[in-house]
């Protein structure tokens, strides 16, 4: 039942884009009673965060697989970023749970946060990074993710706005312009790996 709930919600996103549902909205969906939904969430920001906190578990897999055998840390920084923001919009639905969820939470699960705290603490112990402090650089990375994302979804513009911000965010952090624009543009393969929907670990 908590599977058919998660389903039930990451479906509504997909209708309701930038609209958040309500439980109304999910209890129809999913065809069940307000009853049942509190059986298993305590409100709806609960539900929805269990949603995001499956999508990012999936996206996560593939960044941690993809950055295997790459040794510079501003490298991994640009990968993971691009391929976030990439699978994030790829699907509508699973975007605009991440862009409303994102800054409910800050960087949602535990598996993100310690992932980009340990990316940017490498990056700025490497010397090639300049920062104030790593919170500051974590709070910067991930508040370019979102208004990325945001970017993505409702402007759609070109070119490609993913890597520009990989390039702008380098730059901001102090790396040379020409080594920016180098390792954002980092070949990366997005549609060999492909994420498919993600709404509950129960449902797959």
């Amino acid at each position: 039942m908590r599977a058919r709930l998660l389903q039930a919600a990451y479906e509504l996103f997909a209708i309701h884009g930038a609209d958040l549902p309500t439980i109304e909205d999910v209890l129809a969906e999913a065809g069940v009673s307000r009853g049942t939904f509190y059986n298993h969430f305590d409100t709806r920001d609960d539900l929805f965060r269990a949603v995001a906190d499956d999508v990012v578990t999936g996206i996560n897999a593939l960044i941690t697989a993809a950055e295997q055998g790459i040794e510079d840390p501003v490298a991994r920084i640009a990968i993971s970023f691009r391929m976030f923001v990439h699978f994030a919009t790829v699907d509508r639905a699973r975007g605009w749970i991440l862009l409303r969820t994102m800054p409910l939470v800050g960087s949602l699960n535990s598996d993100m946060r310690t992932h980009v705290h340990d990316q940017f603490r490498d990056a700025l112990a490497s010397g090639r990074l300049q920062a104030r402090s790593l919170e500051t650089t974590i709070d910067l990375g991930l508040g370019m993710m979102v208004m990325t994302i945001r970017r993505v979804l409702v402007e759609a513009p070109a070119p490609d706005p993913i890597v520009t911000a990989v390039e702008a965010l380098l730059i901001a952090l102090g790396l040379d312009p020409a080594e920016a624009r180098r390792i954002a543009n980092w070949p990366v393969a997005l549609d060999a790996l492909p994420l498919d929907r993600v709404a509950a670990r129960g449902s797959r």
